[in-house]
């Protein structure tokens, strides 16, 4: 099978074979992955957050991981923080500065299932099974994020926004 990659300002079909460099195996599903400098961060599973120091692609290795109770779905890096939509946990800030020993700085507790997330700014926005959005103020990692308001109370989202 081909893959088609498209010019943004030309608009023309360009073909990429891609080429494997090299993997890691770790436990658990890997449901999501982001990269950050020369690290990518997993969210695998019942087995928490992953950390893959990637510097060299043929040769990646694992450096820390954290775990809690719940499935870690998807994670987002912003400087020395993990943001992990972390199942029925909620949202959880994970401080990474020690690759090898990643503690918890704060979560919050979503109201059902913390599947999607992403992170602008000082505003984590948390998508949770239960058809709702959550936008949480997340400036202060080290203490549980702040409630700004969800998809059902918009008002509350639209009056404290940043």
């Amino acid at each position: 099978m081909e893959c088609l990659k498209h010019s943004e300002s030309s608009r023309i079909a360009e073909r990429i074979t891609p080429v494997y460099e090299g993997s890691v195996d770790l436990p658990g599903l890997s449901n999501a992955v982001t990269v950050s400098g020369r690290l990518a961060f997993l969210a695998a599973d019942s087995e928490g957050l992953r950390i893959v120091d990637v510097s060299d692609p043929t040769n990646p290795h694992p450096r820390g991981f954290y775990n809690t109770t719940g499935v870690a779905n998807r994670v987002a890096v912003r400087g020395s923080t993990a943001f992990v939509a972390y199942g029925a946990t909620g949202l959880v800030c994970v401080n990474v500065s020690n690759l090898d020993n990643p503690a918890m700085l704060g979560c919050y507790d979503t109201s059902d299932t913390a599947y999607d997330l992403d992170v602008k700014g000082s505003i984590a926005y948390v998508a949770d099974y239960t058809d709702q959005m959550y936008c949480l103020n997340v400036s202060n990692p080290s203490n549980p994020p702040g409630y700004l308001g969800n998809i059902t109370n918009p008002r509350l989202i639209l009056r404290r926004w940043p």
